[in-house]
């Protein structure tokens, strides 16, 4: 947790949205949902998600996998 604290100190005009680019394939969707938990907490308000590598970099069934966990964080 303590990671991502130096987040906290992120200073962005009030149009800005911040986006996290963590979601991985390699974590389980319940890793996932805590590191959105942490950031948000740390942020001090709800956060934007993105694949931490993109999703053109992988193959269509990672990326269909990685959008999947994606909505299912967005819908927490």
């Amino acid at each position: 947790e303590g990671f991502y604290n130096v987040l906290e100190g992120i200073k962005l005009p009030p149009e800005v949205r911040f986006v996290a680019g963590f979601v991985h394939d390699k974590r389980t969707g319940e890793e996932n949902k805590q590191i959105l938990e942490i950031l948000e907490k740390v942020r001090g308000h709800r956060v934007d998600i993105a694949c931490s590598c993109g999703l053109g970099r992988q193959t269509p069934k990672v990326a269909e996998k990685l959008i999947k966990v994606s909505q299912e964080l967005t819908n927490v």
